[in-house]
């Protein structure tokens, strides 16, 4: 076994849009192999409609390069359907503004919630 402690819960806020889809899919992997069965991940991230999306330098696949950030951005119903390929069962998903909110910002995000 890889893990040698299995966990109820993995909770990921900002990883996904930080990383680009090959690291995406292999943290996905590993949480999965992580989790207890019934476990469930959290995942809250950045969206194509997210009002930085298009700025700064075209990095390819949803991605961009502002201000010296690298940001990919999530189309949340690709994720969830490639989650269900990996076997993670959908138990929630929404996209909206209002879940982070920083002084004036407020970033359009999504929330997933997925169980093993």
């Amino acid at each position: 076994m890889i893990y040698s402690r299995k966990y109820d819960y993995i909770y990921s806020r900002f990883t996904l849009h930080a990383i680009n889809s090959s690291q995406q899919n292999e943290l996905l992997r590993n949480a999965k192999l992580a989790l207890r069965p019934g476990g469930k991940i959290f995942i809250e991230a950045r969206t194509l409609r997210d009002e930085l999306y298009g700025k700064g330098e075209n990095a390819g696949n949803n991605a961009f390069i502002y201000d010296g950030h690298y940001r990919r951005f999530i189309e949340p119903e690709e994720l969830a359907e490639e989650m269900r390929a990996m076997g993670y069962e959908i138990i929630s998903l929404c996209e909206s503004s209002g879940f982070s909110k920083f002084k004036d910002f407020d970033p359009i995000l999504m929330r997933l919630t997925a169980r093993i």
